[in-house]
Order: structure tokens, then sequence, then C-alpha cells
């Protein structure tokens, strides 16, 4: 492997790695806002049910509808805690920083290593990269091609795409569940 193959693996990899710690990071904090959204909503339901002549709502839809809503944000908050996000971020950017690291040393005495120095590092890479049980996705990799080749169109499309693909059917799980129990309790 070239020297500058090695160097540039690592700037990939500890970015990557950083870009996949924020993804993660937002979607722990998507969740949240979810769930806490959806509970909100379902307890101000139960209020308008107890308060006499506020409005006039289907009992019986409201309540069947809260209960799905509740067995939902049950299934969503199961989800949630199983697949750890929190955790996985945190364990991204630890590996991040630590190849950060490695890759700080290696190019500052890029030009003087010897081959057994280099294979050194390739080691102590590879030893990081084994520590933890994780791997980036495809798109933490793009993101980081995609903002050093430095093209606004490209860019553009990429967070269209992330945006369309990640966010907004998170979203989508925030506002249909709201949009049809209004329909619902008012219908």
């Amino acid at each position: 492997m070239r020297r500058d193959d090695f160097s540039d693996q690592m700037w990939f990899t500890y970015k990557a790695r950083f870009n996949a710690h924020a993804r993660l990071k937002l979607q722990n904090t998507l969740y949240s806002i979810i769930t806490a959204t959806l509970s909100i909503f379902i307890i101000v339901i139960n209020i308008l049910q107890i308060v006499p002549d506020l409005l006039i709502i289907n009992q019986i839809a409201t309540t069947s509808y809260t209960i799905s809503l509740s067995i939902v944000i049950l299934v969503i908050s199961i989800v949630f805690v199983y697949s750890d996000k929190k955790r996985e971020a945190e364990k991204f950017h630890a590996c991040a920083l630590e190849i950060q690291a490695i890759y700080r040393e290696y190019i500052v005495g890029n030009n003087e290593l010897k081959d057994s120095e280099i294979k050194d590092y390739t080691v102590r890479y590879g030893k990081v990269l084994s520590k933890y049980d994780i791997n980036h996705s495809t798109s933490d990799y793009e993101k980081v091609k995609i903002k050093t080749s430095g093209t606004i169109k490209a860019m553009f499309i990429f967070y269209i795409q992330r945006f369309v693909f990640n966010y907004f059917l998170l979203m989508m799980l925030l506002t249909i569940p709201i949009l049809f129990g209004l329909l619902i309790i008012w219908g």
C-alpha cells in the first residue's frame, strides 16, 4: 500500500465515523421528539374527553385511537431502546478520535517513515478498527467523498436524498398518526 493511500484511508475512515456519530445523535434526538410529541398528543386528547361541552368528540373512536397510538409509542420506544443509537454514536466518536490521533502522528512523520514504521501504523489502525464492533454506513463515507469533491450539485443531491430517506420518513411517523387522529376524533 502506498503511503498516500494509507493516509487517505485513515482520513476517510475517521471522517466517516464522525459523520456516523452526528447522524446517530440526530436520530436519537428525532426519536425522542417523536415519542414525546405523540405522548403529549395522547394527553391532550384525553383532557379534551374529560372537559365537558368543550368539543363534541366521538368517545369510542377517541379511546380506540389513543390506545392504538399508545401501542405505536410503545413499539417505537422498544425498538429505539434496543437499537441503542446513543451508545453506538459514542462508539463511533471514540473510534474516530483514536484513528484521528494515529492519522495525525502518521502525517507528522510521513516523509521520514521507514517501511517497518508504516507497518506499525497499519497494525495500530487495524487494532482500533477491530476494537470497535461497529462500521459506518455507506452514506457516511459518501458524505465525506462529496464534501471533499467540492461540487455544490453533488452535495445538494446527497443532502436531499439523505433527508428523504432518513428524516422525512421519521417525520411521517410523527405527523401521520396525529393527522389520522384528528380525522377520527372530529371526522
